[in-house]
């Protein structure tokens, strides 16, 4: 682990509350491969405020790179919960469903993203993408 890490545990164990500096360390083991220390990152942050929506985001995009694909989706659901107005928790959503094979799903994610922050061309972007190919799914089926 790098000096900035070091100062993050160092402060946590006088502020262990401090959501920010628990973030910034699980990024810290996340960018290490570090998954498991990452997700009790944020596992220890959501025990202080289990209302903190970016926390349940991060640990999702920890459980995806780490492989655990319905963990992942789990947690960007209570994200989305917690707040439904997230274009970037709905376009996870979208792409996490998508990794799971679910792309009629990933396709109404990533819609609701696009009509929540039109100005995110990404997310427009993936919608077309995936809509498109649900559409060639269905008009396969029908001949």
């Amino acid at each position: 682990m790098d000096k900035a890490g070091d100062e993050y545990q160092r402060f946590l164990s006088q502020s262990p509350a401090f959501l920010d500096a628990r973030d910034k360390l699980a990024i810290i083991y996340l960018n290490e491969g570090k998954f498991n220390q990452a997700i009790e990152q944020y596992r220890i942050a959501l025990q202080y405020d289990p209302a903190w929506a970016r926390g349940y985001n991060n640990l999702a995009v920890v459980y995806s790179k780490d492989g655990n694909k319905d963990e992942a989706i789990r947690n960007i659901e209570k994200a989305v919960s917690l707040r439904p107005g997230s274009a970037e928790f709905h376009y996870n959503l979208g792409i996490f469903m998508l990794e799971k094979g679910l792309k009629e799903r990933a396709v109404r994610e990533f819609e609701i993203a696009t009509r929540l922050d039109p100005g995110k061309l990404l997310y427009a972007i993936k919608f077309i993408e995936i809509s498109e190919k649900v559409k060639e799914k269905v008009r396969g089926k029908g001949n």
